[in-house]
């Protein structure tokens, strides 16, 4: 009887483990305008400029996936690396909105507000929401999933909105 308890134990310890998450949190204080890459296989990526210089990371993550960052100046590289099985990562983060970003997502919602800088977005499988855009640049490539496009073009600017399977939405300023 004492070795079925301690099993269904075990199990039920596996079980909860199995499903809690690792936190990461980082802030980075770049001395001039940032380039922030992120590469994710699977979650949420949500970048929101703000009105300090430093860049502020949080991801929670499941214990399948692990998050390296790596410095080199004022580019910083945040990549999801999976271990055995598919997991899942969530990212919110703060930077300046001069911040030039690249963002790579395999499957998960993307959400970029009030960026100033240049706009690089790959997905395979992912809805794109751009809200309060001002950046001379802008790249989003998508698979499959929506794109909603909400701010100002610059007349020499580069803006390029691709889905093979979406629709794409653009909402600019009444001139």
């Amino acid at each position: 009887m004492r070795v079925v308890t301690c099993s269904l134990l075990c199990f039920a310890l596996l079980a909860v483990s199995a499903n809690s998450s690792a936190r990461f949190e980082r802030t980075y204080s770049p001395r001039g305008p940032a380039h922030l890459s992120i590469s994710n296989i699977n979650g949420s990526i949500r970048v929101i400029g703000w009105d300090r210089k430093s860049i502020v990371a949080r991801a929670n993550a499941d214990p399948s996936i692990s998050i390296e960052d790596q410095v080199v100046g004022d580019d910083i590289t945040l990549t999801t690396r999976r271990r055995l099985s598919l997991g899942r990562a969530n990212f919110e983060v703060s930077v300046p909105p001069e911040t030039s970003l690249a963002i790579k997502n395999v499957i998960g919602r993307i959400e970029l507000q009030n960026i100033i800088g240049h706009v690089s977005v790959n997905s395979i499988d992912s809805d794109v929401h751009l809200v309060g855009i001002d950046s001379p640049s802008v790249d989003v490539r998508v698979t499959s999933g929506d794109i909603y496009f909400d701010g100002k073009l610059d007349e020499a600017g580069s803006y390029n909105l691709q889905s093979m399977r979406g629709d794409v939405d653009v909402t600019l300023p009444s001139a």
